[in-house]
């Protein structure tokens, strides 16, 4: 089937296209939400520690994926366990605890936050789906906390 371009106009004015062979007839315009993101980062996430003891049983020398493998020479061994280190040095920054660990990431995600709010990424919509039915477009519509804003809008 020959491929067209349809497009469709989100409640900022913004023209959302897309190229296919198949029929879209609406598209599901989100505004992404700044009070979410931010909650979101805000959170000390349990993973922030999980991470924190993954890489420093690296350095202490205590993970189990320091173990040779059978199929590595020794070579490869070393090498394979200098780039984990590396990679596990370069993941805690200097931290010494798992608590300053976590508080960095933090600081780390609500900046992530801010430079999107600077960019513009949440005052701008875009295309979420596109559905080829006003009841699949309904379905996809669903509330997310993570949308400030959900509209459907037909396709042009």
């Amino acid at each position: 089937m020959p491929k067209t371009k349809l497009s469709a106009t989100l409640p900022d004015g913004t023209i959302a296209t897309r190229t296919t062979a198949r029929t879209y007839t609406h598209v599901v315009a989100v505004r992404r939400s700044y009070e979410s993101a931010l909650d979101v980062a805000v959170r000390q996430s349990a993973g922030d520690l999980d991470n924190y003891a993954h890489y420093a049983a690296f350095l202490d020398g205590t993970s189990r994926f320091l173990a040779k493998r059978s199929w590595q020479s020794d070579a490869e061994h070393a090498a394979s366990c200098a780039w984990d280190i590396a990679r596990a040095t370069a993941a805690i920054d200097g931290a010494t605890s798992a608590d300053e660990y976590a508080a960095a990431r933090k600081a780390q995600r609500i900046a992530d936050v801010e430079a999107r709010k600077a960019a513009g990424n949440f005052d701008t919509w875009s295309a979420e789906a596109w559905a080829g039915r006003l009841d699949l477009a309904q379905k996809a519509a669903s509330p997310k906390p993570w949308f400030a804003e959900m509209r459907i809008v037909p396709v042009n």
